[in-house]
């Protein structure tokens, strides 16, 4: 009994940093040069507000939730491990430039909800090649709106490092991110 009132204590908490995170990083002011793209061209904030929608379901539906929090898992993952590594040793392909984010809400975004879904982990009924079409299907669908807006309307990418690369290049980084999202499936494993 105490430990289902701990974890249930623990989800309770995690998920309210989320949602302050979520609309602490929606809030944030953009410059000219991303307003254009809206709050929802960056992986940081769709995986945010994927990540508050199914850490909700996971408190009241807790039997449905395995394989949304597997997927969504896989994307904060990279959200996660992207950043910190570009923040650190390539802090100018970021948009460090354009504004600054308080550690606090860096947490929110870019930490917390990584470690609430491990936290609120299950038995995933999805296997390696399940989970990673759906991890590729989450950033596949991403990059098509990007390139949308960077085709189509003319906006330019929401990341430094994008811009200045060619299709090709573009393509690589999606790859790689959603080969790292992807492997994220390992770490779940271990830990269940």
């Amino acid at each position: 009994m105490k430990t289902s009132r701990l974890n249930l204590f623990v989800s309770v908490i995690a998920l309210l940093f989320c949602i302050h995170g979520f609309i602490g990083t929606v809030s944030l002011p953009l410059t000219p040069r991303l307003s254009k793209g809206g709050q929802f061209q960056f992986l940081t904030n769709i995986c945010s507000l994927l990540s508050c929608i199914v850490l909700t379901l996971d408190l009241f539906f807790p039997d449905y939730t395995p394989n949304l929090i597997c997927v969504v898992s896989n994307m904060e993952f990279v959200v996660t491990t992207a950043y910190w590594t570009l923040i650190i040793f390539f802090a100018n392909m970021l948009n460090t430039a354009d504004f600054s984010v308080p550690l606090l809400l860096d947490l929110e975004i870019h930490l917390i909800p990584y470690l609430a879904l491990l936290f609120a982990r299950k038995k995933s009924t999805l296997s390696f090649i399940q989970a990673t079409r759906a991890t590729f299907t989450v950033i596949c669908a991403y990059w098509s709106f990007i390139e949308y807006n960077a085709q189509v309307r003319g906006i330019r990418y929401p990341y430094p490092f994008l811009n200045d690369a060619s299709q090709i290049h573009r393509i690589g980084w999606m790859f790689l991110f959603g080969s790292v999202a992807s492997s994220n499936y390992f770490i779940q494993k271990k830990l269940i």
